[in-house]
């Protein structure tokens, strides 16, 4: 499927006599924005692979500020002096209306104040403001999809959800993501699946998936353990692989948990595999095995991707070529 989306992209850019299109993919976390830049083949290009600070609290002005700085410092890494920029793709979190560019995140501890805010209207207007409209190419645009929906088809398209043909795909981080894939496609209903594939904001436990299966569901954990208020995931996860135990219970009691999530949906939709990306993942192997044991009675296999922002810019790069086609042809 890649292979075929880059294929048709070189023949547009045969047919127009230039390969000096490039575009740019923000996967954008509650802690950090990761992006990369995209060669006319849609390949990552590593060494334009840059983390920011999310600065997700900030106001409406601050975060969209910092968001047109991304683009210009991003901009300024094609390597090609003639290179222009033909589109940006922002891999988002929800509740957002991805074919408008409009943000409804609320009550996520992240991105709240551009709620209600058609984000891609306001970077569009200040970069047609900016130097870099000399910059851009014919048919540029922004595209906006669900995070754990470009991770899950970046997996599938070349990484750990290949081989399966029923994949949840989840993103664990500031929030808990999800996306539900049958041999490749993204599947929103139907049986086994909640609504929009969207784990995050049922109901579970106490509360809701968002508030157990998260950066906050890990701390709340520590807090319960006595660990010191001022420890952040990371030093959750140092202290556990000290050896510390009421760390090392805080990992138990997640993978736990994330399994008491996961079973139900693993049976109603006949999955053969969990795919599991984000932050959080990076330190899968202190809750690895509780997760196991918690699934052991499925046929689905666990698996972890190798590199949660490659796979979803790879997931970003069809997304921008739909759009180029809508537009008529022009392209990355």
């Amino acid at each position: 499927m890649q292979a075929d989306q880059s294929r048709r992209v070189a023949e547009l850019d045969d047919e127009n006599g230039a390969m000096s299109n490039y575009a740019i993919a923000f996967d954008v976390g509650g802690t950090f924005v990761k992006s990369a830049v995209l060669d006319p083949e849609g390949q990552v290009i590593p060494s334009t692979i840059t983390s920011f600070p999310a600065n997700a609290k900030a106001s409406k002005a601050e975060i969209l500020t910092q968001l047109m700085d991304m683009i210009r410092l991003q901009s300024e890494q094609i390597p090609v002096a003639d290179g222009q920029l033909a589109g940006i793709g922002y891999a988002f979190p929800g509740p957002f209306d991805y074919e408008r560019g409009i943000c409804y995140v609320k009550e996520a501890d992240k991105y709240e104040s551009l709620y209600g805010v058609n984000v891609k209207d306001e970077l569009l207007n200040r970069i047609k403001a900016s130097s870099l409209k000399q910059r851009l190419a014919e048919g540029f645009g922004i595209v906006f999809e669900n995070d754990a929906a470009l991770f899950a088809l970046g997996e599938y398209n070349a990484g750990q959800a290949a081989s399966y043909k029923r994949s949840i795909c989840m993103t664990l981080g500031t929030g808990t993501g999800s996306a539900f894939l049958e041999q490749g496609r993204l599947v929103k209903e139907g049986e086994g699946v909640p609504p929009n594939g969207w784990l995050y904001s049922l109901p579970f436990r106490d509360s809701i998936t968002d508030d157990y299966i998260s950066r906050r569901g890990i701390l709340r954990l520590a807090s319960e353990e006595g660990l010191p208020r001022e420890w952040d995931v990371k030093e959750i996860a140092d202290a556990a692989l000290r050896g510390q135990s009421p760390a090392i219970r805080v990992f138990d009691l997640f993978g736990q948990e994330l399994a008491e999530l996961l079973m139900p949906f693993i049976r109603s939709f006949h999955a053969d595999a969990v795919v599991i990306g984000g932050q959080i993942a990076k330190s899968h192997l202190l809750f690895e095995k509780k997760l196991r044991d918690g699934i052991a009675g499925t046929n689905a296999q666990l698996v972890f991707s190798k590199d949660t922002s490659v796979s979803t810019y790879t997931g970003i790069y069809p997304l921008l070529n739909e759009m180029w086609n809508r537009a008529g042809g022009a392209s990355a």
